[in-house]
């Protein structure tokens, strides 16, 4: 990669995620990043439906099994097949989304002599975790932010966090305006004629009045989630 030729060959960009359903969050970032002249692949757990979709606006992707707890032989294999791939696919910026592929993701990169690590923290997965298991996660954390090049938090409270609990060197954080997961696409708020009408076959389905409020949430049934502040 020393000699290559930036100025002719598209710039390469790996998004790596612990999860294939991961893939959405990204959403139309896929194709800002080609737009704007990347090779865009992505390295995430099996599924055929989400990789299939991604492959088919151009992104190469490859499958790496990650897994969600903890599982020493399979996550020292995850390790070495991420290791190995990085290893032979050079890439520009390594983009690390999700805990665990973060983490992995980080050792893989520096492992394979990858310069430009960039940590995007959606949320931290251990925030009602005590004891031992807080502390391996702390751990993990701490680790992650120190091999990455930049720590991109999606909001402001999270950069300070990490800061305030020492995981992370201040001045390796970034914050995209004031505060991101993926944007917003506007779109999806316009009152189309599909939307109206679905609207009201809905409401009437759920016996909700006609211009009477609705709070709609998504997400886990979990604490970590919110759901006590929804509630």
């Amino acid at each position: 990669m020393s000699n290559r030729d930036m100025s002719k060959e598209k710039k390469r960009l790996c998004i790596i995620l612990t999860s294939a359903l991961s893939m959405n969050l990204l959403r139309k970032q896929w194709a800002h990043w080609m737009k704007h002249g990347w090779e865009v692949h992505c390295i995430a757990g099996p599924g055929d439906e989400a990789h299939n979709r991604v492959r088919a606006m151009g992104v190469k992707t490859f499958v790496v099994p990650i897994e969600r707890n903890p599982s020493p032989i399979k996550d020292i294999l995850t390790l070495i097949q991420l290791w190995w791939l990085l290893l032979w696919h050079r890439y520009d910026i390594l983009h690390l989304s999700t805990p665990k592929a973060s983490f992995f993701g980080a050792l893989a990169g520096r492992l394979s002599f990858h310069s430009h690590l960039y940590y995007l923290v959606r949320g931290r997965a251990y925030e009602n975790m005590t004891g031992l298991k807080r502390k391996v996660m702390n751990i993990c954390e701490w680790l992650t932010c120190h091999l990455a090049t930049l720590v991109v938090p999606i909001c402001r409270e999270l950069g300070e966090i990490l800061v305030t609990e020492r995981l992370c060197p201040p001045g390796r954080i970034r914050i995209v305006g004031h505060g991101s997961s993926a944007g917003i696409d506007l779109e999806i708020f316009s009152r189309t004629e599909t939307y109206e009408k679905f609207g009201k076959y809905t409401r009437q389905e759920l016996g909700i009045k006609p211009g009477q409020l609705v709070i709609f949430n998504i997400g886990w049934f979990r604490r970590d989630k919110g759901i006590d502040e929804f509630d």
